[in-house]
């Protein structure tokens, strides 16, 4: 009771937002902090049976296992404690990302990948959990814009330093994964187990304490194809420049990195949005620019019309991930918060590991990437048009626009 109390006197800053936001990002270090080095790992191995298949399976496993265990971590945030379970996944995050530096056979070090995708999962959850509990309304939609961004930001550094790192051995760039353990005293010298304030114990005896299992499910189901749509572009960019004949990879990681520079841009237009407009219209308006910069570049036939396509795109993409975590951090009482961020982060993850798997199937039924692409955008302004639809009936319907929430802090 006693530490309940103090708790529930504590506000949360900028301290906390910040070490938050940086925690978040490493779900992104995961993946992208050792793909640099993925042909050196694979000829390091070049002796062992489906070393092609097994290789890219490392590298994306973790992602994997977040889209499978972030559920599973919801559900331990909200018995066990969001900042109990976050600093136990901390300590074990460190030696369990740099375990390849020691590990020789190939199977041991795919087994620290799957554990480290489970610490991943927690991380993911917990965190972003958080910040939903430390913050209401518009400052916590700003937080989470800050997620977002800084996610984008990280990858384009994540991407460097490990190839950097690689030059030195393919062992190197895991070394890198210690840095939460920073982090981790970090986290446990300046966050606390969040108490309900005052407008949380009401918004959660309105709600009767229920877990909103239909509208999640409407949130997930248009979180799987933002994620869908959210990687269009840095898994398919590659194979939509080789169709104009570019496959210099300097030159196509140089172009995905330039385009996803206006993410945090798409982020911080989410944060001037929100408050002033519902998140039926910023979804629908985010989804209506990510559409078109698909048709862009589906269309497109030379190099610079494909990157105005990319860009209109990534900023469209910025837009929506923060808008959908704002919309279903707005829809979950506290005790029940944790899970609903878990179901939310594995229906992202998912819309990434099908991504590319709807893209072959679109290219084989259509015949061409581009083809693809477009099919995509049709999709992505069918779901534009359904949340632009339904934002101006809200807003008509009350006489002005409707709210994203009724936290405006």
């Amino acid at each position: 009771m006693m530490g309940s109390a103090m708790s529930a006197k504590r506000q949360a800053g900028s301290p906390q937002g910040v070490v938050l936001v940086v925690t978040a990002t490493l779900s992104v270090m995961g993946v992208l902090l050792i793909a640099p080095i993925l042909p050196q790992l694979i000829a390091y191995y070049a002796d062992t049976p489906g070393i092609a298949f097994l290789g890219p399976v490392i590298l994306t496993v973790p992602a994997i296992c977040i889209a499978l265990f972030s559920p599973l971590a919801g559900w331990a945030a909200d018995r066990v404690g969001r900042r109990r379970i976050l600093l136990i996944a901390m300590f074990l995050y460190g030696p369990l990302g740099a375990a390849p530096m020691v590990l020789d056979s190939i199977w041991a070090v795919l087994a620290s990948r799957v554990a480290l995708g489970l610490t991943e999962a927690i991380i993911m959850t917990a965190s972003t959990t958080l910040i939903g509990d430390y913050f209401e309304g518009r400052r916590r939609d700003t937080w989470l814009a800050w997620q977002v961004g800084a996610a984008s930001i990280s990858a384009i550094f994540l991407m460097f330093i490990g190839g950097l790192l690689g030059e030195i051995s393919w062992r190197a760039p895991f070394a890198i994964y210690f840095f939460a353990w920073f982090l981790g005293l970090a986290l446990l010298m300046l966050t606390w187990e969040p108490a309900p304030s005052d407008r949380e114990r009401d918004r959660a005896s309105d709600a009767g304490g229920a877990f909103p299992v239909r509208l999640m499910i409407l949130i997930c189901g248009v979180t799987l194809f933002g994620g869908v749509v959210f990687y269009i572009v840095p898994i398919q960019l590659s194979v939509v420049l080789a169709t104009l004949g570019i496959t210099n990879p300097a030159m196509i990681g140089g172009s995905a990195a330039f385009g996803s520079l206006v993410v945090p841009l798409g982020a911080l237009i989410f944060r001037r949005l929100t408050g002033r407009l519902s998140m039926s219209l910023i979804l629908g308006g985010a989804f209506l620019i990510a559409g078109l910069g698909m048709l862009v570049m589906g269309l497109s036939r030379t190099y610079l019309l494909t990157m105005v396509g990319v860009l209109i795109n990534q900023l469209g993409c910025g837009v929506i991930l923060p808008t959908l975590l704002a919309w279903a951090m707005a829809s979950l009482p506290l005790d029940a918060r944790g899970r609903g961020v878990g179901f939310w982060t594995g229906a992202f993850f998912i819309g990434q590991f099908f991504s590319p798997v709807l893209l072959t199937l679109g290219v084989q039924a259509l015949g061409s990437v581009g083809k693809a692409v477009i099919a995509c955008g049709i999709v992505a302004l069918g779901c534009a048009a359904v949340g632009l639809i339904h934002g101006a009936k809200d807003g008509s319907s009350s006489g002005r626009p409707a709210q994203p929430n009724k936290d405006t802090a």
